[in-house]
């Protein structure tokens, strides 16, 4: 939801009032004004046992910014995005931004990369090749997860990084049903890629904080 608080608030309104279990696939600060209280409300619903969240690149991204920042150390790069929920935490001043460190430091200590429910898997960006033969490469299993898959011999020529590739999808089983968000595949509805063998990846980022 990258920071759209009301837009959190009418997809849990719409979940509670259908008893569903709420699972976050990351990213769940930056970019909307709303960052600090969207990791909050988050934060109620996993620890109250209605939700889990799925670590995405962002909260990654800030739980190191706040690791760096109670070290009086202040060298990472950081992203636009990135900037909205540090300024906001900037503003809180103390003891509410240490509250506010603490409780997010908490809930991504807990939070997966991967989750696994009969065939359906849950997870930020995308699945390694490997994790299915239970032979897992875990170094590129945590950088799939985070940030998808990429062809570092060739680059995108508006964002001039590596190409995003999907060969990873190719993998997934027949039966099975991984569930993505990360890459905004469309910006008005979920976008499902289906294999030969019949396994599907369903693209869940719309778009939320950047214009979709």
């Amino acid at each position: 939801v990258h920071g759209m608080y009301q837009s959190l608030l009418s997809a849990l309104d719409w979940a509670r009032s259908r008893r569903h279990f709420v699972i976050f696939l990351g990213d769940i600060v930056d970019y909307g004004q709303g960052t600090l209280e969207c990791a909050d409300e988050v934060y109620r619903m996993v620890m109250r046992g209605n939700g889990e969240l799925i670590i995405g690149n962002h909260e990654r991204k800030i739980a190191r910014w706040i690791d760096q920042s109670e070290r009086g150390r202040h060298m990472m790069k950081l992203s636009d995005g990135n900037r909205v929920t540090t300024q906001a935490l900037n503003h809180l001043g103390n003891p509410r931004k240490d509250h506010w460190m603490s409780r997010f430091r908490g809930l991504v200590s807990r939070s997966p990369l991967v989750l696994k429910l009969d065939n359906h898997i849950f997870t930020h960006a995308a699945i390694h090749p490997s994790w299915w033969i239970g032979e897992e490469d875990h170094r590129n299993m945590e950088n799939y997860a985070l940030f998808g898959e990429f062809d570092f011999s060739s680059s995108d020529s508006e964002t001039n990084r590596p190409q995003r590739t999907y060969n990873w999808i190719d993998a997934i089983p027949e039966n099975t049903t991984v569930f993505v968000g990360h890459d905004a595949r469309s910006h008005v509805s979920p976008v499902t890629l289906e294999n030969k063998m019949g396994g599907k990846a369903v693209f869940l980022d719309t778009g939320s904080g950047k214009g979709g």
